[in-house]
């Protein structure tokens, strides 16, 4: 049987809608592939950078819970000891320092005249305008005593040399906590100028703070 007439033309409005729409996917693939073929050879445009790209901030401290990297090799904890106060060197040096005391107490006079401090220092007291013989700013015991020592066998022009404790006189000071071992040189000192005469012959390579730091006027007055 042979369509009628009417259905021929729904045939023929149907094919030009197909063509139609054939012409337009065409044109879009067309236009795909040749922006396609324009960009061949071209490299990918590279991604936008994060604000902090190259830039890590690290802890300020590592927790313990870290884990090593494959090719890192832990490294063993610093476990040099620090010094001990009550055994070894330090020990010894603290006994030798409480004999020159106990020695030199039996000559002191607390009675309000002048003296030159020579030095004055705890255990762990740092000087910086000292250097200990390691070539250290803070002194331990037998830092102190190598100091006091020096100081007692050196030339003493007309005085003596003694140790005390910053305990033993005027208002027993401390120092965060702790006594100063205190090294004077007692002589004839009728003032205060009468000391700073002798620190500046005693110590002529000194001067100005220096000086001040190495040998300075005291009155050695008893406990209040």
């Amino acid at each position: 049987m042979y369509p009628t007439a009417p259905n021929r033309r729904v045939l023929l409005v149907g094919g030009a809608v197909a063509a139609v729409l054939l012409v337009a996917v065409g044109g879009v693939t067309a236009a795909t592939m040749a922006d396609q073929d324009d960009r061949q050879g071209q490299p990918p445009a590279a991604a936008p950078l994060p604000p902090d790209a190259g830039f890590t901030e690290f802890p300020a401290t590592t927790s313990t819970g870290d884990t090593p990297s494959p090719d890192s090799t832990p490294t063993e904890p610093d476990t040099e000891p620090s010094p001990d106060s009550t055994t070894g060197p330090e020990a010894e040096a603290l006994e030798q320092l409480e004999q020159l005391r106990q020695q030199d107490a039996l000559t002191m006079v607390f009675d309000g005249r002048f003296a030159a401090q020579l030095a004055s220092k705890s255990v762990g007291i740092v000087d910086p305008l000292q250097t200990t013989a390691a070539g250290s700013h803070t002194f331990t015991a037998a830092d102190i005593l190598a100091e006091h020592l020096a100081l007692r066998s050196a030339p003493s022009q007309g005085t003596s040399v003694v140790l005390v404790l910053s305990t033993d006189f005027g208002k027993r000071q401390l120092y965060q906590g702790s006594p100063l071992w205190v090294t004077f040189a007692l002589g004839d000192f009728s003032d205060r100028e009468a000391v700073q005469r002798w620190c500046a012959r005693r110590f002529p390579e000194l001067a100005g703070e220096r000086l001040t730091n190495q040998c300075t006027v005291r009155k050695l007055e008893a406990h209040p």
